[in-house]
């Protein structure tokens, strides 16, 4: 167990700060995109690709138990006041995996179609339908021939009106870093504000992808446990290029975790053309998308959701590639209001404006206690790349 713990006194408000590594016990390989939440409350954060967090917890809540999960694994809890011992790491241990003869919550095996089915059938159940807010961290990097060209990171508040089909009004709270060095034929196609793109792709909430089902095969890939439950792990495609995989509660149906891929074959996938300017074309060549949930208070919640994109942009009359580009855009949630009450507001962003051009000036004081997720080492070359001088650049 690898935490370090020491209290800090802010300019309002006191903090514990939890720092960590979350390995594999067996094979002692980093574990990313764990969830590191107080019991109780909705306060949380997740680790990085490298497995690392740093955690900080109102000390208000020092008794209380934070809990470290992640699908497939044991959980971990003790008290925030009792982790005091420096430079240890949390090993997870892999949870029970049962490979064959589904029979788990069901007189019948229920086929990876049936599964799949019954989740989809009980979003409204499983998921709130009455008005809530998330809080989280956005991160957008963008590459140019494998060159880093874009950063942006804020923190942002998503107003829900609930988990129907349809578009959530999004309040900007500060604004991190923004380094802009795209080619200028971006500005001609590319959208000045990316968290859209996160919003509309939402496949659960949406209900589209493989929620969809129409032309989907599905396959039930194993058994594994999560927070004591059990989980089907679900495998499916759709043609050559589509995929999916799911993490689906036995119990209760719900999705805990989807990821969906979109792969180019044989050289071609489909070319958007977006109103480029003659000569100019744009040929996506992969897509994939993960969302993770959390629950509370019986309903399941955002925590995690991630795009990447890779496109390469062309010359209609030649075929040259003139730029291979990248996109990652990234959404750690780390609060969530159940009971908002009348902290929902109209004020909502400009989806036609620059997340940057809307935000506030930025406050220092703002992000020295904000649950943000670590940035691995390779993040942190790529932001000091793009800053040219300060990895606080803004």
């Amino acid at each position: 167990m690898l935490l370090l713990l020491a209290l800090r006194v802010g300019a309002q408000e006191s903090y514990i700060t939890v720092r960590g590594r979350l390995i594999d016990e067996a094979n002692k390989e980093p574990i990313p995109y764990a969830s590191i939440q107080v019991l109780g409350g909705s306060t949380s954060t997740t680790s990085n690709d490298d497995g690392r967090f740093i955690f900080h917890v109102p000390t208000a809540f020092g008794d209380r138990k934070i809990r470290v999960s992640a699908l497939g694994y044991d959980h971990y809890e003790a008290t925030a006041a009792s982790m005091t011992t420096g430079d240890l790491t949390i090993s997870l241990k892999p949870g029970v995996t049962v490979l064959s003869e589904v029979t788990i919550n069901a007189k019948k095996e229920l086929t990876a179609k049936e599964i799949v089915k019954t989740a989809v059938s009980k979003i409204p159940s499983n998921y709130p339908m009455k008005p809530f807010v998330i809080e989280g961290f956005f991160r957008d990097m963008q590459k140019e021939n494998d060159k880093p060209v874009e950063l942006l990171e804020a923190a942002l508040r998503f107003n829900y009106k609930d988990y129907n089909p349809g578009y959530e009004g999004v309040e900007i709270l500060e604004v991190r870093r923004s380094i802009n060095k795209r080619h200028p034929i971006n500005g001609t196609y590319d959208r000045q504000n990316s968290i859209i793109d996160l919003m509309e792709d939402n496949y659960v909430k949406q209900r589209f992808g493989p929620i969809q089902m129409k032309g989907w095969k599905f396959n039930t890939d194993s058994v594994l446990t999560y927070n004591s439950r059990t989980v089907y792990k679900i495998s499916g495609s759709k043609g050559e290029s589509a995929s999916t995989e799911m993490f689906i509660d036995s119990e209760t149906f719900a999705i805990l975790k989807l990821e969906f891929k979109n792969q180019m074959v044989d050289g071609q996938y489909y070319r958007r053309y977006l109103n480029l300017p003659d000569p100019y074309g744009l040929q996506e060549t992969s897509f994939r998308m993960v969302f993770e949930f959390q629950q509370i208070d019986h309903l399941m919640y955002l925590k995690y959701q991630r795009e990447e994109d890779t496109y390469n942009l062309f010359n209609k009359t030649t075929q040259e590639i003139l730029l291979r580009q990248a996109f990652v855009k990234e959404l750690f949630v780390n609060n969530v209001i159940v009971d908002p009450g009348s902290m929902i507001t109209s004020k909502s962003m400009n989806f036609n404006k620059s997340v940057e051009g809307q935000a506030p000036p930025y406050n220092e004081e703002f992000w020295k206690y904000y649950n943000a997720p670590l940035e691995t080492l390779k993040e942190s070359k790529i932001i000091e790349e793009l800053a040219g001088t300060s990895l606080l650049q803004k």
